[in-house]
């Protein structure tokens, strides 16, 4: 089961910085999951929330940013070239943001692992038809007909992950994206009994708070196999 750390190790440092980057190397964690959005001079930053101190960030230069926050806000591509054996899971947060995440696949993508979620289905599917680079669908709900839903994205052959609130998965949904050969990663897991327990039902991935937290022994790939056509997320490796 890959390990992710959620915005970086921000137990130590603060989210979505190269700080906490650099606090997700040192306690192991195989990759980042980080969040991009748009600055008003056209900067795909590293920052989760859509406003800071009230301001929304899409008004607000990169330099605005970081002093409203309090610590320098890195920019996708510093991100991307301070940590290039990181496996990264990129959210886009805002519509703003998807050319620049373009670009930045369509430059990084032969030289990193990478993989594009969000939560704006339509954003993902967009990349995975423009990038060569694994996208995966956020999850917040437990969809009431899955295969149906996993149907309408047959012909976007990099699209094939779903990232899951912890909250909403069930085995019931896990076996069945499984048996239509997509990939499982879960998000908002931070206790070692939800891990031990998520690993042994064979989820690929985990977003986590505590990447320190792992146990070693939970640290192994496991995917389901899939024809040699099917991209896979990036770190994953057939069973």
């Amino acid at each position: 089961m890959l390990v992710f750390a959620h915005r970086g190790h921000h137990v130590v440092f603060p989210e979505n910085t190269l700080q906490a980057f650099d606090a997700a190397v040192r306690v192991g964690a195989d990759g980042i999951e980080t969040d991009v959005r748009m600055s008003r001079d056209g900067v795909p930053v590293l920052f989760h929330d859509e406003k800071v101190k009230g301001r929304p960030i899409a008004d607000l230069a990169r330099q605005d940013i970081a002093h409203l926050a309090g610590y320098p806000i890195p920019s996708l591509n510093d991100a991307l070239l301070r940590f290039p054996k990181m496996i990264w899971n990129i959210e886009i947060k805002a519509p703003a943001a998807i050319g620049a995440v373009l670009q930045a696949l369509n430059a990084f993508a032969s030289t990193h692992r990478i993989i594009v979620t969000s939560f704006r289905h339509d954003l993902v599917a967009q990349c995975a038809r423009c990038a060569p680079v694994p996208a995966g669908l956020l999850l917040s709900y437990a969809p009431a007909d899955l295969p149906a839903l996993l149907n309408t994205y047959d012909e976007a052959k990099w699209l094939r992950t779903l990232v899951w609130d912890q909250r909403v998965l069930t085995p019931t949904l896990l076996r069945q994206a499984r048996a239509a050969r997509w990939w499982n990663f879960v998000y908002d897991v931070a206790d070692p009994d939800s891990l031990r327990l998520l690993a042994a039902h064979g989820v690929d991935a985990v977003i986590t708070d505590r990447p320190d937290w792992v146990p070693a022994e939970l640290r192994q790939p496991a995917v389901p196999a899939a024809p040699a056509s099917t991209p896979k997320p990036p770190g994953t490796s057939d069973r």
